[in-house]
């Protein structure tokens, strides 16, 4: 498996838990990699090209200047932070990685996960960024995989994280992706939406065995056979109402029910902050579980995968 990541993913100098999280995860990663064999990789140059391309391409002028240039402040600074140069090479590098991870995965055998430490996506769209997102990663991931890759019927974006995916159901929408459904399950209300046709948005209120039934129960709902490729918001800030073991069986959940569907897949960060887990650290490690979580399904494909290989 092969996570992207590289130091402009923390580029801006606004340090936040969004802008500097990933840095620690990397340096999970990278101090396991004996042990785990999973391999962190910058994004090559060619889909840094692609991201800028298609962020200019999808995004209201407007915003796109102002994210390079600052000006004007308030639309350079919409997503929450003061705006630096910092924080146009974010947007670049976060969207590259994604958009390199779905080129490794698509048509592999048996399906296949990739990852990408990018986060602050899920509420921006393509007019201005909003609560500490960017640029939309998602759904400039899911309009490359379609457009100018190998998912030729539907994408499924699963985001789990603890606030609604609101800016990346106007995004879809203005864009006109009607290839791509989405399924949300939050337990927080900030950036809800009317969920329409194949989309589903679930605000869960009650406890952790509740949560992890309406996971299993909206797993299973879904028509697999209809998608080429999954992409999985994989947020960590259900916590603390659901823990972080609760956190890891969901994600276990997530990425087998991919595996069995024989679908590839290319997970991202979002969610999780120190105002609940108190340290970066413990931010890093519960990230780094959804790292591991997909890292055990790729071990349960290796002797599928090598039993039809030529």
């Amino acid at each position: 498996m092969t996570i992207y990541w590289d130091n402009k993913y923390v580029a801006t100098e606004h340090a936040f838990d969004t802008t500097r999280k990933s840095e620690l995860v990397a340096d999970l990663i990278m101090n396991s990699h004996e042990e785990t064999g999973i391999a962190l990789v910058a994004p090559k140059i060619e889909f840094l090209s692609k991201a800028e391309r298609l962020i200019g391409e999808l995004h209201h002028d407007n915003y796109v200047k102002a994210l390079q240039t600052g000006v004007p402040a308030e639309l350079a600074s919409s997503n929450g932070f003061k705006w630096d140069r910092g924080i146009w090479d974010m947007a670049v590098h976060s969207t590259a990685g994604i958009l390199n991870a779905i080129h490794d995965v698509e048509g592999r055998p048996f399906g296949s996960i990739n990852g990408s430490l990018s986060s602050g996506l899920h509420h921006a769209d393509n007019r201005n960024g909003m609560g500490f997102c960017t640029v939309n990663g998602l759904g400039i991931a899911a309009y490359y995989a379609h457009m100018e890759g190998h998912a030729k019927k539907r994408i499924l974006i699963i985001d789990f994280d603890a606030h609604c995916g609101g800016g990346t159901m106007s995004f879809l929408t203005e864009v006109g992706m009607h290839w791509v459904d989405q399924i949300d399950l939050s337990t927080n209300a900030f950036d809800a939406y009317v969920a329409t046709g194949n989309h589903q948005l679930i605000i869960h209120r009650g406890d952790e065995a509740g949560y992890l039934q309406e996971v299993w129960e909206l797993l299973d709902g879904v028509k697999w056979s209809d998608y080429d490729l999954v992409l999985y918001n994989a947020g960590i800030d259900p916590y603390p109402r659901i823990s972080v073991n609760g956190l890891a069986e969901r994600d276990e959940l997530v990425f087998n029910r991919i595996f069995q569907e024989t679908l590839p897949c290319v997970f991202v960060l979002a969610g999780g902050y120190t105002s609940s887990y108190g340290t970066m650290e413990e931010v890093a490690d519960t990230h780094f579980n959804t790292v591991l979580a997909s890292e055990r399904m790729l071990d349960l494909i290796k002797p599928f995968a090598s039993s039809v290989s030529p």
